[in-house]
Protein backbone atom coordinates (compact mmCIF):
# COMPACT_ATOMS: atom_id res chain seq x y z
CA UNK A 1 0.00 0.00 0.00
CA UNK A 2 1.41 3.41 -0.89
CA UNK A 3 0.48 6.49 1.11
CA UNK A 4 -1.36 9.32 -1.29
CA UNK A 5 1.30 12.16 -2.76
CA UNK A 6 0.58 15.52 -0.85
CA UNK A 7 0.62 18.60 -2.40
CA UNK A 8 -1.43 21.08 -0.36
CA UNK A 9 0.79 23.70 -0.31
CA UNK A 10 3.90 22.07 -1.63
CA UNK A 11 3.80 24.11 -4.83
CA UNK A 12 4.36 27.53 -3.03
CA UNK A 13 7.22 26.95 -1.24
CA UNK A 14 9.32 29.41 -1.05
CA UNK A 15 12.47 27.32 -1.44
CA UNK A 16 13.54 24.53 -3.93
CA UNK A 17 15.73 23.19 -1.30
CA UNK A 18 15.36 18.89 -2.52
CA UNK A 19 16.16 17.56 0.83
CA UNK A 20 13.64 20.03 2.44
CA UNK A 21 10.94 19.58 0.06
CA UNK A 22 11.27 16.10 0.13
CA UNK A 23 10.73 15.93 4.64
CA UNK A 24 7.99 18.14 4.06
CA UNK A 25 6.26 15.88 2.07
CA UNK A 26 6.77 13.01 4.09
CA UNK A 27 5.92 14.38 6.86
CA UNK A 28 2.64 15.33 5.27
CA UNK A 29 2.21 12.39 3.76
CA UNK A 30 2.59 10.66 7.00
CA UNK A 31 0.19 13.25 9.20
CA UNK A 32 -2.51 13.90 6.61
CA UNK A 33 -2.79 17.87 6.82
CA UNK A 34 -5.56 19.48 5.69
CA UNK A 35 -2.84 22.02 4.21
CA UNK A 36 0.85 23.39 4.64
CA UNK A 37 1.75 26.81 5.24
CA UNK A 38 5.11 28.20 4.46
CA UNK A 39 5.86 30.51 7.40
CA UNK A 40 8.11 33.68 6.44
CA UNK A 41 7.85 35.49 10.33
CA UNK A 42 6.98 38.40 8.62
CA UNK A 43 4.61 41.10 10.45
CA UNK A 44 1.80 40.55 8.30
CA UNK A 45 2.18 37.13 8.56
CA UNK A 46 1.76 37.25 12.69
CA UNK A 47 -1.13 39.60 11.91
CA UNK A 48 -2.77 37.18 10.19
CA UNK A 49 -2.52 34.25 11.80
CA UNK A 50 -2.98 36.15 15.03
CA UNK A 51 -6.65 37.48 13.40
CA UNK A 52 -7.51 34.09 12.26
CA UNK A 53 -6.59 32.76 15.84
CA UNK A 54 -8.88 35.27 17.45
CA UNK A 55 -11.58 34.93 14.98
CA UNK A 56 -11.84 31.54 15.33
CA UNK A 57 -12.03 32.17 19.36
CA UNK A 58 -8.83 30.40 19.81
CA UNK A 59 -7.26 33.09 21.21
CA UNK A 60 -8.06 36.03 22.98
CA UNK A 61 -6.56 39.29 22.78
CA UNK A 62 -5.41 40.61 26.07
CA UNK A 63 -6.02 44.39 27.09
CA UNK A 64 -3.16 45.93 24.44
CA UNK A 65 -2.31 48.99 27.12
CA UNK A 66 -1.19 46.27 30.12
CA UNK A 67 0.20 43.33 27.38
CA UNK A 68 1.23 44.12 23.98
CA UNK A 69 0.52 41.50 21.56
CA UNK A 70 -0.26 39.34 24.11
CA UNK A 71 -3.25 36.44 23.81
CA UNK A 72 -4.68 34.11 26.24
CA UNK A 73 -5.53 30.24 24.74
CA UNK A 74 -7.44 28.35 27.37
CA UNK A 75 -7.47 24.71 26.27
CA UNK A 76 -10.03 22.20 26.04
CA UNK A 77 -10.42 20.14 29.17
CA UNK A 78 -11.35 17.04 27.09
CA UNK A 79 -8.17 16.68 25.57
CA UNK A 80 -5.69 16.72 28.15
CA UNK A 81 -4.80 14.71 31.31
CA UNK A 82 -7.01 15.59 34.48
CA UNK A 83 -3.61 16.51 36.19
CA UNK A 84 -3.51 19.21 33.90
CA UNK A 85 -7.15 20.31 33.08
CA UNK A 86 -7.20 23.72 34.83
CA UNK A 87 -4.23 25.06 32.76
CA UNK A 88 -4.18 27.97 30.18
CA UNK A 89 -1.76 29.19 27.52
CA UNK A 90 -0.79 32.45 27.53
CA UNK A 91 0.88 33.69 24.35
CA UNK A 92 2.69 36.92 23.36
CA UNK A 93 5.30 38.92 21.27
CA UNK A 94 7.99 40.64 22.26
CA UNK A 95 9.63 42.37 19.43
CA UNK A 96 10.24 39.22 16.82
CA UNK A 97 10.28 36.38 19.25
CA UNK A 98 7.08 34.44 19.75
CA UNK A 99 6.89 33.21 23.77
CA UNK A 100 4.40 30.52 24.69
CA UNK A 101 3.79 29.87 28.48
CA UNK A 102 1.89 27.82 30.49
CA UNK A 103 0.32 28.87 33.08
CA UNK A 104 -1.21 26.30 35.92
CA UNK A 105 -4.06 27.57 37.77
CA UNK A 106 -4.77 24.51 40.16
Amino acid sequence: MTAPTVSLGLEQAPTAHPKLLAWVREVAELTTPDRIVWVDGSDAEWQRLTDELVASGTLVRLNPEIKPNSFWARTDPTEIPNSVANCCWLIFRASRSLFVGLTMNI
